[in-house]
């Protein structure tokens, strides 16, 4: 898939027999996003499925959606303040659109995805090196980053210049408002939990029988402790959610294998435990697992996979 006309602005492009710039600008944008959102799926299903992805990096030229706030706005903005597109995915998580944050994450998931797949391979297996994984850890980080930032600007809003998006000359100051949208700290919440999944399938052996039997001595490995740490931080994030999201209502559809595959890493706690006693902290890290799938269970309606 290929966008076009991506060069000589709107008054050049042709129009396909829609009657204004504007009105084929949003054709193209709704064409942007349904593609994206198709990649998304396609990232998320590949992971539920243990299979590689439909879509590899490379084979599209698709410009990135744009910003939420002037897509809420496209049918009344003023056409030259919209920025330049940019092709390919964000690379960094902007705001809370699902465009904005769940895309970027789509990424990497992909970008894992595939580096798990060719660690399989039975002739490129062993050409897989640290530097892949290390830039991938790179690109996590940034995102960890970027949650930061949202979260410092959620907990401590200041009034900023704001631009008037239908005439971009004009900014103006105002104050922070006096409610916070719920859905906000709910992003931050479930993308720290997703990224802390993340790290786990990137160091970690994604099916749960061959981790248990651990054959190859992998928990003495550093990235059985990379995993184990995660595991732990995916669990505080998971009880955050809870608090805020008591019965799993955000994204009940895409959370349950996030949910999943940050657990397995603690069936081999548990395996562990007759050997090394008991613990406290295992327990209860144990029970907000569990308590988060019974309620992923009962929030998260199957009713449709019955013939």
């Amino acid at each position: 898939m290929e966008d076009q006309a991506l060069q000589g602005g709107i008054s050049n492009q042709l129009y396909l027999g829609q009657t204004s710039p504007r009105e084929w600008l949003i054709v193209k944008e709704e064409r942007r996003r349904l593609f994206w959102l198709i990649y998304c799926l396609d990232r998320h299903l590949a992971l539920s499925f243990n299979a590689a992805v439909n879509f590899p990096e490379g084979t599209f030229c698709v410009a990135a959606p744009l910003p939420e706030e002037i897509w809420q706005n496209l049918e009344t903005i003023n056409l030259n303040s919209i920025p330049a597109p940019q092709i390919g995915p964000p690379t960094r998580i902007t705001g809370y659109g699902f465009f904005e944050y769940f895309l970027p994450l789509a990424t990497v998931l992909g970008h894992i995805t595939d580096f798990h797949h060719i660690q399989n391979h039975p002739l490129l297996g062993d050409t897989i090196n640290h530097a892949a994984i290390h830039r991938i850890e790179t690109l996590l980080s940034q995102h960890e980053q970027d949650l930061a930032d949202l979260k410092e600007q959620l907990d401590n809003p200041l009034p900023t210049q704001h631009v008037d998006l239908f005439n971009p000359t004009l900014t103006y100051a105002h104050s922070p408002p006096a409610s916070i949208d719920t859905k906000k700290p709910l992003v931050i919440a479930y993308s720290t939990h997703m990224i802390h999944v993340f790290y786990i399938l990137l160091h970690g052996k994604w099916d749960p029988i061959s981790m248990i039997e651990d054959k190859d001595d992998w928990i003495t490995s550093d990235s059985f402790q990379a995993c184990a740490s995660h595991a732990l931080s995916a669990t505080a994030a998971v009880n955050q959610i809870l608090s805020l999201d008591p019965e799993l209502t955000f994204m009940p559809y895409l959370f349950g294998i996030y949910l999943l595959q940050g657990s397995f890493i603690l069936l081999l706690f548990v395996d562990r435990m007759p050997e090394l006693g008991f613990n406290k902290s295992v327990e209860e890290v144990c029970e907000t697992i569990i308590r988060a799938h019974e309620v992923s269970v009962v929030t998260l309606d199957t009713t449709f996979q019955v013939c």
